[in-house]
């Protein structure tokens, strides 16, 4: 019998490092002022919105990938 299963968990975890390094990549060209939280919120809600897509992108994609083992002759 054959059974197959889906990689949604390293999927998620490979979506949130490279929504981590996009996020940080996006992120570096902008310039806040010392205590203008505005933008300093504004830029961590950017940050986290793209992890979090990251990892949510890679979690279809890996749920959507399925493997095959044999479990019984």
């Amino acid at each position: 019998m054959w059974v197959s299963h889906g990689h949604a968990e390293t999927g998620a975890l490979v979506g949130s490092l490279i929504g981590i390094v996009v996020g940080v990549a996006v992120m570096s060209g902008r310039t806040c002022e010392l205590g203008d939280s505005g933008c300093i919120n504004a830029g961590l809600a950017g940050f986290t919105g793209i992890m979090l897509s990251g990892t949510l992108l890679g979690a279809v994609i890996g749920g959507g990938t399925k493997s095959w083992q044999l479990r019984y002759p």
